[in-house]
């Protein structure tokens, strides 16, 4: 047996981690599924709530961050009470916030229900499925982050044609009633995450053992403040951000998950804005999604052989997005569009599961759910403060070409990124060296 701190990893991965591939992998198409519905919903509950598309869009904004931000709370609940009952719980409020929304008569009542419920539901399960990949996979640990974030493209591939066949049959109320009763799924997908091997008494929030101290501590320590602060400063590991390593994740999460969320919300508006009809403008979205499903499997097969490293597979993947979004103002025709989205879904398939890969490999197992709820954390912040930023671009201008060109300019500040943490420490190794010299 292998350790990681005091989580235990076996030599031989067991063969019940495909199942925790297989219920994770379910999780991300239900998020991308729930994201693509409320965008093909747009136009009808624009005109159901009487609103306007800024409306509809800062709340497609919030319940993305929203996603992001829960990711701390399921940290901390998975050390309290378990990773399987925190996606049960999760589950539970996903659906409900669904459901209510269903029946909302208002578009407070809509927005409060999917960004505090559906939204904070599913950041609590996301954040404790990419946890369970840690304790159950070692080497093929890139192959089974590629499996599970596998589901975001092949969420885009089945839902915005299924999405809306529901509005049309079924209208709105249906259709999200109908998406609450899939979403429902999530309990069983945390029903299959059973308490695994690897995780320890400390990770649980067992006892850590006791240690002397001096009758001079005795006052501060037994301040509720003090123990208040102290307790949760453990559970959320703060000496996180003292790393260069985190921060490292941190801005290469924020930049990406920004990028693919507002490149899923403008494709097709896109497409549509250079003369192509709504069919053909789906069609880049279904094309851009098996291409991101065929690649998930490539980076996972090259990473698990060793072929190549990744941080140069992931560097590599995201040049090649950022060109893309770069070259959108010259692209005019199907086939060059067609080409533009197949580049950006080897970054949507590859980046995903690298971030994942990555927090597990550089902060260890036993906190990589404190590391995913930190990454979510300013992830989502970053998203309530600066998600206005695409759609006002759009207006200003009136075209999404500079909509693009900014969010191909995120994507390439991540390239260098990526390497910041190996480049900080051969700058440290060097001014040791040079002062051993001395």
């Amino acid at each position: 047996m292998a350790k990681s701190g005091s989580v235990t990893i076996p030599e031989t991965e067991p063969p019940y981690g495909w199942v925790v591939v297989a219920s994770s992998h379910v999780v991300f198409i239900l998020w991308t599924g729930f994201v693509k519905t409320i965008g093909v919903l747009l136009p009808s509950l624009m005109d159901f709530y009487h609103t306007d598309a800024l409306a509809l869009g800062w709340i497609t904004a919030s319940f993305c961050a929203t996603n992001n931000i829960a990711a701390v709370f399921g940290s901390v609940l998975s050390i309290l009470i378990g990773g399987r009952q925190v996606v049960i719980l999760g589950g539970l409020m996903a659906t409900s916030g669904l459901l209510l929304a269903s029946i909302s008569s208002s578009l407070y009542q809509f927005a409060l229900a999917l960004i505090f419920l559906t939204g904070s539901g599913f950041g609590m399960v996301m954040c404790v499925c990419k946890v369970h990949l840690g304790l159950y996979f070692n080497e093929r640990l890139a192959f089974a982050s590629s499996i599970v974030t596998m589901g975001v493209p092949v969420g885009l591939i089945i839902f915005p044609a299924f999405a809306e066949l529901l509005r049309i049959t079924y209208g709105i109320r249906g259709t999200l009633l109908i998406l609450s009763a899939l979403t429902m799924h999530l309990v069983a997908c945390g029903a299959l995450l059973r308490p695994s091997f690897g995780i320890s008494s400390q990770q649980r929030g067992g006892n850590e053992g006791y240690a002397l101290i001096t009758s001079s501590e005795t006052e501060k320590q037994s301040h509720p403040c003090h123990i208040l602060r102290t307790h949760l400063a453990g559970l959320l590991d703060v000496k996180l951000l003292a790393s260069v390593d985190m921060w490292m994740l941190i801005v290469c999460y924020t930049l990406a998950s920004f990028v693919n969320d507002s490149w899923i919300t403008f494709m097709v508006s896109n497409a549509v804005s250079k003369g192509f009809d709504d069919y053909v403008a789906t069609t880049f979205s279904i094309t851009a999604g098996c291409s991101a499903v065929i690649f998930s499997v490539l980076q996972g097969i090259i990473i698990t052989r060793g072929i190549a490293g990744i941080r140069p597979v992931t560097a590599v993947a995201t040049a090649i997005g950022s060109t893309a979004l770069f070259l959108n103002p010259l692209l005019t025709s199907y086939s060059a569009i067609l080409v533009a989205v197949v580049m950006y879904g080897i970054s949507l398939a590859v980046l995903n599961p690298s971030f994942v890969t990555l927090a597990i490999e550089t902060q260890g197992r036993e906190r990589a759910s404190k590391a995913f709820g930190w990454m979510g954390l300013f992830s989502g912040i970053f998203r309530l403060l600066f998600g206005f930023s695409t759609g006002l671009l759009r207006n200003i201008t009136g075209y999404y070409n500079a909509t693009f060109i900014l969010l191909g300019a995120m994507l390439a500040i991540i390239i260098p990124t990526l390497f910041l943490d190996t480049l900080v420490s051969k700058m440290l190794e060097h001014r040791l060296a040079l002062v051993k010299q001395r």
